[in-house]
């Protein structure tokens, strides 16, 4: 969202409740690592350049360990884990959901070598040519979500919780 609300200018309205954003790294569940400089000279799995958590949080914690790596893009998060898992990677990064998705879905053999601290999740944002009355219908819609059952409903069948008003300022832990 950082990225996008300077250009072309997207404005944050919304953020789920309560939640905070972390990247991890994994490893095979056997592996002696024990913290990221045992990574160094590794080949790493990421799901994509521009993912926040599992490959921009993850990426400047090695930086600025001074952590040498491969980095080799995979496509998704569960590919970073299994990539892991099978042992054709040293390690990768990814996210806390959907790594405990990975795990209730039947993955074995990774297990979380360091997390991130956490930061303010992914935004809901408008482009800038919505109008300040349509902005906040869509502000008001998405807030209110969490209040009827079919709302509830909806936002659990993406993994939501509750949403709240979002401003700028709300990333400015990024």
């Amino acid at each position: 969202y950082v990225e996008f609300s300077k250009v072309p200018g997207y404005r944050a309205i919304a953020r789920e409740q309560g939640k905070q954003i972390r990247g991890i790294v994994v490893v095979r569940e056997n592996d002696t690592a024990s913290q990221l400089s045992d990574l160094e000279g590794e080949t790493l799995a990421f799901p994509a350049p521009a993912a926040f958590a599992a490959t921009i949080l993850v990426r400047a914690e090695l930086e600025r360990l001074g952590v040498s790596y491969t980095p080799k893009y995979v496509s998704s998060h569960d590919s970073v884990y299994l990539s892991v898992a099978r042992g054709f990677v040293k390690a990768g990064g990814g996210i806390e959901r959907t790594f405990s998705s990975a795990l209730e879905s039947g993955l074995e053999g990774a297990r979380v070598l360091w997390r991130s601290p956490g930061y303010t999740p992914h935004a809901f944002a408008v482009h800038p040519d919505f109008s300040e009355g349509d902005k906040e219908k869509i502000a008001d819609l998405l807030v209110s979500l969490s209040e009827t059952e079919e709302g509830q409903g909806l936002l659990g069948g993406v993994t939501l919780k509750a949403l709240v008003r979002a401003s700028d300022s709300d990333w400015d832990d990024v």
